[in-house]
């Protein structure tokens, strides 16, 4: 049996920018996202998702515990949602 699936939405969390439209934007800029930490170059993430995500895990007492990443990819998915 085949069924078809249908993406109507998407999110991301990058370097680059959290909605399509600034990920668009930076993607055509000239030059990088990476900086130097250390020895190591490093691509950070928008300094507005760290607001995000402390929203986010305030807002049930089960998210407090999780790892940053899991809140991350929720916040993604809810962008996804949202343009869907």
């Amino acid at each position: 049996m085949q069924i078809k699936i249908s993406i109507l939405g998407m999110g991301s969390i990058s370097p680059l920018g959290i909605d399509k439209n600034e990920i668009w934007q930076n993607y055509q800029k000239e030059g990088h996202f990476f900086s130097k930490l250390g020895s190591d170059f490093v691509a950070k993430l928008p300094t507005v998702l760290n607001e995000k995500v402390e929203l986010l895990r305030n807002e049930n007492n089960k998210y407090r515990k999780w790892d940053r990443s899991v809140l991350l990819g929720i916040i993604a998915a809810r962008e996804a949602v949202k343009s869907a």
